[in-house]
């Protein structure tokens, strides 16, 4: 997957975010996904927002979110699935562009978010099904922030 097609896989998951996630945690989201393959931590995705990792995770518990790590890698693997459906990459490859290190903690990461092998994702429309699964969770934004 080049450049190009990274981000604009990246812009698609943030604009989805915008209907559920308030804007001064997008920050965020878009500093993960700005950052592949380097991993990151949520005190680096605190900063970007310019706040503490601790009133990271109080806006997230607010916003009725998921805790924050498993908000950012879930969009790193959501990033991988796209790359999966619509590539010929090696799992290894995918893993390493994306910032999971190892085949095999992508694959433990699949199996665990998303119920599947990465055999299972090569087929069209696995990167849609998988981010509406992710979104599920979250409420609609302007409910409460």
């Amino acid at each position: 997957m080049s450049n190009q097609e990274v981000t604009a896989v990246a812009q698609r998951i943030l604009q989805e975010l915008q209907k559920y996630v308030p804007p001064t945690l997008l920050p965020a989201f878009q500093y993960c996904l700005d950052h592949l393959p380097n991993p990151f931590t949520v005190e680096q995705a605190a900063e970007a927002c310019g706040i503490k990792r601790r009133a990271l995770e109080y806006r997230f518990r607010k916003s009725r979110l998921p805790p924050p790590g498993r908000c950012l890698a879930l969009c790193r693997l959501l990033l991988a699935v796209h790359q999966l459906e619509h590539g010929t990459d090696s799992v290894e490859h995918v893993a390493s562009t994306h910032g999971f290190g190892t085949a095999a903690a992508l694959r433990k990461s699949l199996t665990r978010h998303l119920g599947a092998a990465p055999h299972d994702l090569r087929t069209d429309g696995t990167f849609e099904a998988a981010l509406a699964a992710f979104l599920e969770g979250f409420p609609r934004r302007g409910r409460i922030r």
